[in-house]
C-alpha cells in the first residue's frame, strides 16, 4: 500500500528588512506588485538618531494597530487587522512628523500560506 501524502497548506513566517538613509516625510513604496498574498503580523522601526512616525501600509489602507514611532529605541508593532495583502498589492510606509531621524531601519514581518 501506497502511505499517505500530507498536502494540508503550510505557514511560513518570513521578513522583508531595510533601511532608508535620510528619510523624508514621503511614501516609500517597500514592496512593488508582491508576488504571493500574505499576512502583516508586526513591524519593528529603529533609527541612529532623530525620530519620525512610520506607518506601514498595504497600497493606500494603514495595518490595524498602531503607527511606529521611530526613535533609536527599537519598537515593534503588532498587526492583526486589514494586514492582509493579495498577490499584486504594493507594500508601503509612510513617514511622517519628521525631525532629523537618520538611518531608519525597519522590518516587517509576516505570514504566507506554502502550496
Amino acid at each position: 500500500a501506497l502511505g499517505s501524502l500530507d498536502y494540508a497548506a503550510k505557514a511560513q513566517t518570513d521578513f522583508i528588512s531595510g533601511i532608508i538613509a535620510v528619510p523624508t516625510n514621503s511614501d516609500y513604496r517597500l514592496v512593488v506588485k508582491l508576488p504571493y498574498a500574505l499576512t502583516v503580523t508586526s513591524t519593528t522601526t529603529i533609527c541612529v538618531s532623530g525620530t519620525c512616525t512610520a506607518t506601514f501600509k498595504i497600497n493606500t489602507t494603514a495595518l490595524g494597530g498602531t503607527a511606529n514611532s521611530v526613535s533609536t529605541s527599537e519598537q515593534e508593532q503588532a498587526h492583526s487587522t486589514s494586514n492582509a495583502a493579495a498577490v499584486g498589492d504594493d507594500l508601503v510606509m509612510t513617514v511622517s512628523s519628521n525631525s532629523s531621524c537618520q538611518n531608519l531601519s525597519f522590518t516587517i514581518k509576516f505570514t504566507r500560506t506554502l502550496a
